[in-house]
């Protein structure tokens, strides 16, 4: 089983976004961004098949697509290989647990 401290603690912004972003990621709690993880890590168990972001957002009622390259760098989720053709057009990754993940859930 995955130790949920593995998780990453804290939110962080990229250098090229409003300072608006940065804000916000500092002043996410540990606490909160694990939740986040736990519920996307959830939905995808409870799905039992691979979903896309937009998929995920849409059942938890929040953006939850940005942790998504959080979980992708712990090794908890991974390309599905397949595509979701989003809202808005454009290609999207579906995206499966794995391993490690499933061991959270």
């Amino acid at each position: 089983m995955v130790d949920l401290f593995d998780l990453p603690t804290e939110a962080h912004a990229r250098k090229e976004d409003p300072w608006t972003s940065h804000e916000a990621a500092s002043s996410m709690s540990a606490n909160a961004l694990g939740n986040q993880h736990m519920a996307i890590l959830d939905v995808m168990m409870d799905m039992k098949f691979p979903l896309a972001a937009e998929e995920i957002d849409d059942i938890l009622g929040w953006p939850g697509f940005r942790r998504m390259s959080e979980l992708k760098g712990k090794g908890l989720i991974e390309d599905a290989g397949e595509i979701y053709i989003s809202r808005s057009g454009r290609k999207a990754i579906k995206y499966k647990l794995t391993g490690k993940g499933l061991a959270c859930t």
